[in-house]
């Protein structure tokens, strides 16, 4: 019997110890539940009851006439109380904090502690007196563990198993923890199972509760010894106790699994970011460059700003946008074009009196508004409503202010410095394209002196000529038929008519060439059609025209006048010098270049040996003029081929 209450008491000690030492380890955890700020008084219980139980084992292992024997007893007398108290302080403590949370608990359980510890308290003086009393060590340690059974322990494990059904509610509230609430009922039976064992069944004694007790369960006793209840519902306990604390791990991983979400949320969202910020600045690339285009191709000014500000308005999120221009005097300051959700078009040239935006106007500068700005209220007329933010920036060429661009919001949406930044980029366009509009007024006015410059030497040169001509055959004449020389009348005759027939066709060509030139709504593929089938008939020369671009010809304005000029020019050529009868002219695509190609079966020449050839210069530098290139090529009885190539828009 000694040696199975030694072994019994051996493995009752390191169950209680590894119990003690499993939940040790759960302390390092971080948890919202209540249950982890409480499991230090559950380690302390399992490690105590283990040196407790190990203790009981030596005390066994001795003989009473050993000297340490007393030494032992007074050590376990003294550890007695410890795991008993230390389940009511994690029992009681548990249900304390849980009872002041809005938990889904039956309301009988808050009257757990008082229902547990108030006979307990009862029994307290009867218990003290008891021990105080007794005549020896031996019935002083047996009459201790008895009360401490009675007092601490059998409370203790009532408390420890309604904490845990207190918990076991919190538990339930986490949808994805419902293994774990279920391991919870268990622990709470498996403290109430060790109550009745460690309570209730207590060692034989003479203590008045003792023997009724045992007395009443003596057949229970019979078949199971008395140490052998205390490890089954020791191992019990720390079994369901550490299937219990799993709860930490699967909270962890509701926590992995949330922060995985909220990653993936957050993943989203950036991504969701990147893609609209990507898309916004696909937007204002896309809008800036065709804006550039039409700058580039000569668009009308007025499109194009209008173009320019309802760009604004779209990717800033603006009620209205507008722009506005100093006038020649730079006096007062006109609107010039204004677009509001409702629509968009050009205003009369009213007049801005806003003093915010005429300050800006003035000294050239951004403006956030009311951020930048003063208390001044702003109203805006094309909506007929407060403006609560504005953003203003100015337009300035060369330290010359031209005018100003603005966007206003009716809700209280300030704009920001990216706003300011972005708006800054379109004011630059707008400024471009005035100046475009501008350097495009001068070139047509030299471009029109230069045609009429052409068309006087033209008339100088031929019509002026043959009209001093034929004056003056017209004085040869009389005098002929004054001497009755009728051979020489004749002679006079056919010359003046070859002369006059030359003027003709110099003054059909200019006129053919002038009306080619401002067919500009033809398309420039048309109009040189038209061209070579009119200069066909009028010559008599044979014309073919290829087009090999098979698209719309991709060329500035510009470009396209000294195009047709050029070809013109070359054409006149043929018919003056080259003495040919058919002439191919080709258009035809490269890198970046449009090739222009007249080639013809005439008489051909050496360039060098012309004694002057102006008009040849001029066609390279009219090519010039536009970033193209003009070759010849030319011998004498081969013909000639004029190669042109002219940049094209990007």
């Amino acid at each position: 019997m000694l040696t199975q209450e030694v072994v019994v008491t051996f493995v009752h000690g390191v169950v209680s110890f590894a119990l003690g030492f499993a939940i040790f380890l759960e302390l390092r955890q971080n948890s919202a539940l209540h249950l982890q700020r409480h499991l230090k008084w559950l380690a302390a219980f399992g490690i105590s009851d283990g040196i407790l139980m190990w203790s009981d084992m030596f005390l066994h292992a001795c003989r009473p006439v050993d000297p340490f024997c007393n030494e032992l007893l007074t050590i376990r007398i003294v550890l007695l109380p410890l795991p008993g108290l230390m389940l009511i302080l994690f029992g009681a403590g548990l249900i304390n904090e849980l009872s002041h949370h809005q938990l889904d608990s039956p309301k009988w359980l808050t009257f757990a502690p008082a229902v547990i510890l108030t006979p307990a308290a009862l029994l307290i003086a009867y218990a003290m007196t008891s021990i105080i009393t007794a005549p020896t060590a031996l019935e002083m340690h047996l009459t201790t563990e008895l009360w401490t059974r009675y007092l601490l322990y059998f409370p203790g494990c009532l408390a420890a198993g309604f904490g845990f059904l207190f918990q076991r509610y919190e538990v339930d509230q986490f949808t994805s923890l419902k293994k774990s609430s279920e391991l919870m009922r268990g622990a709470a039976v498996a403290f109430f199972f060790m109550a009745f064992t460690s309570g209730v069944l207590v060692p034989p004694a003479s203590n008045i509760l003792a023997p009724l007790l045992n007395n009443s369960i003596a057949k229970i006793l019979t078949v199971i010894p008395f140490h052998a209840w205390d490890v089954v519902s020791a191992i019990a306990l720390t079994y369901f106790v550490i299937r219990a604390l799993n709860v930490f791990q699967e909270e962890r991983q509701q926590a992995i699994e949330e922060l995985n979400l909220q990653r993936e949320e957050a993943q989203r969202l950036a991504f969701a970011a990147q893609v609209e910020a990507r898309h916004h600045a696909e937007n204002w690339t896309d809008g800036l460059v065709g804006i550039g285009r039409h700058i580039a191709n000569m668009d009308n000014t007025d499109d194009v700003l209008s173009g320019i500000v309802s760009l604004g308005r779209r990717l800033l999120g603006a009620d209205v946008a507008a722009l506005a221009a100093w006038d020649d005097d730079g006096k007062h300051l006109k609107l010039k074009c204004h677009i509001s959700k409702n629509g968009n078009g050009f205003m009369p040239e009213e007049v801005v009196c806003n003093p915010l935006i005429l300050e800006c106007a003035r000294h050239a500068k951004a403006l956030r508004y009311p951020d930048d700005a003063d208390s001044t209220s702003w109203h805006c007329a094309v909506v007929n409503h407060d403006v609560h933010a504005a953003v203003v920036v100015a337009l300035q060429l060369d330290s010359r202010p031209l005018g100003v661009i603005w966007l206003e919001r009716v809700e209280p949406d300030l704009f920001t410095e990216e706003d300011v930044l972005g708006l800054s980029h379109l004011a630059d366009q707008a400024v471009i394209a005035i100046e475009h509009a501008l350097m495009a007024a001068r070139i047509q006015s030299v471009a029109t002196t230069e045609e009429r410059s052409r068309i006087a030497r033209e008339m100088h040169d031929g019509l002026a000529q043959i009209l001093g001509y034929l004056s003056l055959e017209l004085q040869t004449l009389e005098a002929l038929t004054k001497q009755d020389n009728k051979d020489e009348v004749l002679k006079e005759l056919r010359q003046a008519r070859q002369r006059i027939t030359m003027a003709q066709a110099d003054v059909r060509e200019s006129i053919l060439s002038l009306r080619t030139t401002l067919a500009g709504n033809t398309g420039i593929i048309s109009a040189l059609q038209q061209y070579c089938e009119e200069f066909e008939i009028q010559t008599g020369v044979n014309v073919q025209f290829v087009d090999a671009t098979q698209d719309a010809v991709n060329l500035s304005s510009i470009a396209e006048v000294q195009l047709i000029c050029i070809i013109r020019e070359a054409l006149a050529n043929v018919r003056k010098h080259a003495r040919a009868t058919q002439i191919q002219l080709e258009l035809a695509y490269t890198t970046n270049w449009l090739t222009a190609t007249i080639a013809d079966n005439g008489c051909g020449f050496a360039e060098h040996t012309l004694p002057g050839h102006f008009g040849l210069q001029t066609m390279r530098e009219r090519a010039q003029s536009v970033g193209g290139e003009l070759k010849i090529e030319s011998c004498p009885a081969q013909g000639t081929q004029v190669k042109l190539r002219l940049p094209l828009i990007a």
